[in-house]
């Protein structure tokens, strides 16, 4: 039973009313219970709470100050119970659901978008029309999932391979080996049986091979080691980077510029941080509201680090295995980082609200 069912329960009794300052007591306690989370959204659930309790009770008939003694007993009596049902009560209400939201093609069922990133509608569109693909962004924005979560909900096959700049044109094509027979890769069976290949880091990888993949791209057929094969009608290429193909920058210093003629074969998408997703997948939301406090410092000012969703998830977790946050700013952010870049952070790492959300977390944790 639910603190809030429980309340009711009790409200349905026969008593009617209690007095003023034991309801204020009792108000002070669910406040108290509504800081272990220390949101004022979370307050202003618990509230709405007590507002509920009243309004149940006002719906009896008998006269009595009874009522207000059993619930601050019962509360007394229980509660762990009540700090794990406020904490239920706030997320829902901090961190609220997603809207439900769907991607409506035609000739096909709707596909539910909700929860994905804000882009996820418009790469399952691209997807389902069969068009290859290049999402660009910074890292830890979450592009290959994506890419592989809009192929699932097409009900396609995919195949994902991250390019790097020793990998050579057969390790999409295949090869002949010593015995003279054909030696599949994921990329052929994908071009001729239908299927989405993901390719990370299209601009990361060696010069010759998104040349060899403009071929595969463009026409109907394909050649491989063992002759040409018709593409697949169901064949896509989602691509991803960091760049938009024309060589290195401050940040991503080892990327390669990329052939016009292989950009021209992809519909690209700037595939930039979705700060709601960032909230509802990471576990600590003001460890999440800090990391993206450092996020815009470093835009900003130009800083040559990346600060992604992934700080966001790892930070949350360290913290809710114990870590002070003085350890985790440093292995998860600044840890390798020039002193002057630190220095342009120091506002946000000196604002108090930060002691106090780590204080609320550790209040939070099993003892």
């Amino acid at each position: 039973m639910t603190f809030v069912e429980k309340l009711v329960q009790i409200t349905r009794r026969e008593w009617a009313g209690y007095p003023e300052d034991s309801a204020r007591t009792l108000v002070g306690k669910l406040e108290a219970a509504a800081r272990i989370v220390g949101r004022p959204a979370a307050l202003e659930q618990v509230l709405r709470t007590h507002d509920v309790w009243v309004a149940s009770q006002r719906t009896t008939i008998q006269a009595g100050s009874e009522m207000a003694d059993a619930v601050t007993a019962w509360f007394g009596a229980n509660e762990h119970v009540v700090r794990a049902q406020v904490l239920e009560i706030a997320k829902g209400f901090v961190t609220p659901p997603p809207v439900q939201h769907h991607v409506h093609i035609p000739n096909l069922a709707p596909i539910n978008a909700t929860g994905e990133h804000v882009l996820f509608p418009k790469l399952v569109s691209l997807l389902a029309l069969r068009q290859h693909t290049y999402l660009v962004g910074p890292a830890g924005t979450g592009k290959t999932e994506s890419a592989q979560r809009a192929a699932a909900a097409l009900g396609l096959r995919w195949s994902y391979w991250a390019a790097n700049p020793t990998a050579t044109a057969a390790a999409l094509l295949g090869y002949q080996d010593a015995n003279g027979q054909y030696v599949s890769t994921p990329f052929r069976d994908l071009y001729e049986n239908g299927g989405v290949f993901i390719l990370d880091e299209l601009d990361n990888s060696r010069d010759d091979l998104p040349t060899t993949l403009n071929g595969a791209m463009a026409g109907s057929y394909g050649a491989f080691p063992d002759g040409l094969v018709k593409r697949h009608a169901d064949f896509v290429v989602i691509a991803t980077g960091n760049t938009w193909g024309k060589g290195a920058n401050r940040v991503y210093s080892g990327r390669r510029q990329l052939d016009g003629a292989t950009l021209n074969r992809f519909a690209k998408v700037a595939w930039e941080y979705d700060a709601d997703l960032e909230m509802r997948i990471a576990p600590v939301p003001e460890w999440t509201a800090f990391v993206q406090a450092v996020r815009k410092v470093v835009l900003e000012n130009a800083i040559r680090e990346v600060v992604s969703m992934r700080q966001s998830i790892m930070g949350g977790t360290l913290l809710l295995a114990g870590w002070s946050w003085a350890d985790v700013v440093q292995v998860v952010i600044t840890e390798g980082w020039a002193q002057e870049a630190i220095a342009k952070l120091r506002l946000v790492l000196d604002d108090p609200q930060w002691i106090e959300a780590e204080r609320r977390i550790k209040a939070s944790l099993p003892k």
